[in-house]
């Protein structure tokens, strides 16, 4: 027995998502829900999955197919990706600086360049408290549920979903059904997109931000990972990577995990139910 999503208010305007619809293909044999932080730019980067559409859920009548993941794990992933890409709202910043940023309101932006580093269990328990108060303001920590809920909070028609554990079994229960080229092995599924990327793009992205926003005094983008690593002395190359191997020691931490349980209950009941189900893919509607 699955739980029903409830109704589920989305701040539209902050979330740099195509909420509501999914990848497919040109005959449009299945589609593919993406949700940050599972794997989504890997799924829909394997060229013999052919995902090169996109289409309005409401549309398509299709399976569709997702992956879930542990909330905790997933929000610990999201914080660094968070960090790098979040961009203030300003007549002073070039709003069109590349596709990977995520603006925010120039109070989030405030308050997360004002968050304390010194210690990081006090600044995980602040950024919580910046989402348990103000809300989500980036898909990469939206909750898993909001990507595969419609707005009334029903779940898509023909909805699959798999764990991110069980993503080379569930990639090939997909390809045997729909005539795809089977997986070998799990270096077929190539990780592409990290929220531990130390790339020399990311490495570019990252400085090309400083310098454009350095001119503006007033503003600065990677704070309070900046900090952080300036506070710590990590080269830049190594600062995303070394910033999240440090806040994922709280991932068992019983106040942290507390908040996050209450933050993403729906998600908690979701990940429950789908592995309740001991199969690899589990239909939901």
């Amino acid at each position: 027995m699955f739980i029903k999503a409830e109704n589920y208010r989305r701040n539209w305007v902050s979330m740099q998502h195509p909420f509501g619809c999914a990848l497919t293909q040109s005959d449009r044999k299945f589609g593919y829900i993406r949700i940050s932080k599972n794997a989504s730019s890997t799924i829909a980067s394997i060229k013999r999955l052919e995902l090169n559409e996109w289409v309005e859920l409401n549309k398509f009548n299709s399976d569709v197919y997702s992956i879930i993941r542990d909330p905790v794990q997933r929000f610990f992933s999201s914080i660094p990706e968070t960090l790098s890409r979040y961009r203030p709202v300003s007549p002073v910043y070039p709003s069109n600086m590349g596709k990977r940023d995520v603006h925010v309101s120039n109070d989030i932006h405030e308050q997360l360049q004002n968050i304390q580093i010194h210690d990081l269990k006090s600044f995980l328990i602040q950024y919580l408290e910046m989402l348990e108060y103000g809300g989500f303001f980036d898909a990469h920590h939206e909750p898993q549920v909001s990507f595969l809920t419609t707005i009334d909070g029903h779940y898509y028609k023909g909805l699959n979903l798999f764990t991110l554990g069980n993503i080379f079994q569930g990639m090939n229960e997909i390809a045997k059904k729909y005539d795809i080229k089977k997986f070998d092995n799990i270096q077929d599924i190539k990780q592409v997109n990290s929220g531990t990327d130390t790339s020399n793009s990311f490495i570019k992205y990252f400085k090309q931000g400083f310098k454009v926003l350095n001119k503006q005094n007033e503003l600065r983008v990677f704070d309070p990972m900046q900090k952080w690593g300036d506070l710590n002395k990590i080269p830049v190359k190594c600062m995303r990577l070394e910033f999240y191997k440090s806040i994922k020691k709280y991932e068992h931490d019983k106040d942290i995990v507390h908040r996050i349980n209450k933050l993403y209950k729906q998600d908690f009941e979701l990940s429950k139910s789908v592995l309740s189900e001991n199969k690899i893919i589990v239909r939901m509607s």
